[in-house]
């Protein structure tokens, strides 16, 4: 039977409500364990980490498209954070880095603004034609997390591994060492685009930089990484 995505991402949301609800009312949880210990059975040092981890992705979600009030909520700012955390705490092997959130940022509005409300799934179950509630319900408001956290979890499959850990330090590495070898994901990428889509694109532009020897994942990571969110204008991200 086919996984339904809703259910997948309302369950782990009640999963996660115990994590955040000891962020919030750190007062009610029971342990023997003395909170000043760093044993790592400890849930205080669990919950000191949890709360090291949300204050990190909420100072990105916070400086996140500043002249976009949508982006100012607090409730908009409350689902990108939550969505983040809990794919963070899904994806031990990465966590989170700088830049997912503006990845996240577009896919959200996009789910919002598309909702529909459940009382219009209503009024058009009882007046609308047969068959015509599927739409409506592709698009509840009901669901607007879950599913932007369903569509940001797939975009991820292919780019988490553009946000390992070390990356940078692995590149800044890799491009000191002239003619070795390295399969990193992004290193790997980054000279497919340069040697061979650039110049069926460009060739006097790859020609260019081949002949000023510029290593591409200086300028491509970051383009990568984002999706070009921060090189076009955010109109043109959504088209």
């Amino acid at each position: 039977m086919a996984c339904n995505p809703r259910r997948l991402a309302s369950c782990l949301r009640l999963a996660a409500i115990p994590l955040l609800r000891a962020i919030e009312h750190p007062d009610e949880i029971e342990s023997a364990i003395d909170p000043l210990s760093e044993s790592d059975e400890s849930p205080w040092v669990a919950l000191r980490k949890d709360e090291t981890l949300r204050a990190e992705i909420f100072q990105d979600v916070e400086r996140c498209m500043p002249d976009n009030f949508y982006f100012r909520q607090p409730t908009t700012q409350t689902m990108l954070l939550d969505i983040l955390f809990i794919f963070c705490k899904l994806n031990l092997d990465v966590g989170y880095r700088q830049g997912m959130h503006e990845v996240l940022a577009p896919i959200l509005w996009v789910v919002e603004r598309d909702a529909i409300e459940p009382e219009s799934l209503v009024a058009t179950s009882r007046t609308g034609p047969q068959g015509s509630t599927l739409l409506p319900e592709v698009f509840d408001a009901r669901y607007i997390e879950h599913d932007t956290f369903t569509l940001f979890g797939l975009i991820m499959q292919n780019a988490k591994s553009f946000y390992e850990p070390g990356m940078h330090v692995k590149i800044l590495k890799s491009t000191s060492k002239t003619g070795q070898q390295n399969d990193n994901p992004m290193v790997v990428r980054c000279k497919h685009i340069l040697e061979e889509l650039l110049p069926q694109a460009d060739p006097g532009l790859a020609a260019h930089l081949q002949e000023i020897d510029i290593v591409p994942q200086i300028f491509l990571m970051h383009w990568i990484r984002l999706i070009f969110g921060r090189e076009f204008a955010f109109d043109n991200v959504l088209e």
